[in-house]
Order: C-alpha cells, then sequence, then structure tokens
C-alpha cells in the first residue's frame, strides 16, 4: 500500500531537484516479480505495473541493479548498449500523453535489498541528463529506497503511522528546501 499523498509529494520535489518534467517512484513486488507506481492515480491510471525484465528499462534496472543515463529511449542503438532485448514502451506514453526522451533509471536499495526504481524523465529545456544529475541520483537512491519502504509498510488502519507520516514529510520538505545537492546531501 502507498499513501499517495506522501507519494505525489516526494515526486512533486524530485522533479525540483532535477529540474525534469516526471518522476516516478516504483515499488517491488517481490511474489509476482513487479515493480508498480501508483503516481498517475490522479491522472486516471490507479496502478502501473511492469514486469522484472531486460525487455523494459525499469525492469531491466531492477533485474540488473545497474543505474542508467539514457539520452534517448527511443534510439534502439543505444539502448542495445546496455542489453540486446531492451527496448523503450511508448504505451504508457500515450496514455499518459507524455512524450518521453531522456531518463535517468536507478535501483532503490534498503539494506543491499532491491525495494524499488526510481526514474528521472526528461530534462526541462530538451537537454540530456548530465553526470551531475546521474551523480544526484545515485547519491539519492538509499534514501529513496527507505522512502520506498516507508511507503510501503503498513503500520496502522490507514496504512501510515504518525511516524512515517512525519518522516516522509520531513524528507519531502528536505528536498524541497534545499540550496543545492551537497546541502540536500549534508541535511539527509
Amino acid at each position: 500500500q502507498f499513501n499517495g499523498d506522501s507519494l505525489l509529494s516526494l515526486t512533486k520535489n524530485l522533479k525540483l531537484l532535477f529540474n525534469c518534467e516526471e518522476a516516478t517512484l516504483f515499488a517491488l513486488d517481490e511474489p509476482k516479480r513487479e515493480l508498480f507506481t501508483k503516481n498517475f492515480h490522479r491522472e486516471g491510471f490507479p496502478e502501473i505495473r511492469l514486469n522484472i525484465s531486460v525487455k523494459n528499462i525499469a525492469g531491466f534496472v531492477a533485474a540488473t541493479g545497474k543505474p542508467i543515463n539514457i539520452k534517448n529511449v527511443k534510439d534502439s542503438q543505444e539502448l542495445s548498449q546496455y542489453h540486446k532485448q531492451l527496448t523503450y514502451d511508448s504505451s504508457w506514453d500515450k496514455k499518459l500523453n507524455k512524450d518521453t526522451t531522456s531518463m535517468i533509471v536507478i535501483p532503490l536499495p534498503l539494506s543491499k535489498k532491491l525495494v524499488g526504481v526510481m526514474e528521472i524523465i526528461n530534462k526541462k529545456g530538451g537537454l540530456s541528463f548530465g553526470q551531475d544529475d546521474f551523480f544526484k541520483a545515485k547519491a539519492i537512491a538509499p534514501i529513496m529506497g527507505m522512502a520506498i519502504a516507508k511507503l510501503r509498510d503498513k503500520k496502522s488502519s490507514n496504512g501510515e503511522s504518525p511516524t512515517q507520516e512525519r518522516q516522509m514529510h520531513i524528507l519531502s520538505q528536505m528536498i524541497h528546501s534545499s540550496d543545492n545537492f551537497e546541502d540536500l546531501l549534508k541535511r539527509l
């Protein structure tokens, strides 16, 4: 179970941090070998699920544990550098009326175990993400892994304890209020 407001707040602040059009946090559904997100609940999609497979980008990152920075998701040559079967499924772009071009996709660990995947999508201004963006994403991955785990922990009847709710609020505010990335890392 995800708390939708906490997820929305986190992804909104990730968009500000990375100056990007979209940020998505996927959680791992281990028994089904799938990733799922409720990021787009307000856009009419209660849940999006992806197989953990080398055939899709988020699934590839979950399967291999390798973070990737893709300049153009539609460039099959670029994708084949990661894996010969890797492709980009544009069906969600059509459903959500979006046009994904560039992505940073990072595995989210908690205690050295995969709990989810973070996607940072389309740097504003039509640019691709640089190495500094890639470094930032990898640096905050453990914190986002902890956030995913907290969002999924069900401690009370509404799915979230007051302490967890407060921790998620603090994390979201820290991301939002940091002047620069170094300040954010220190505060985290």
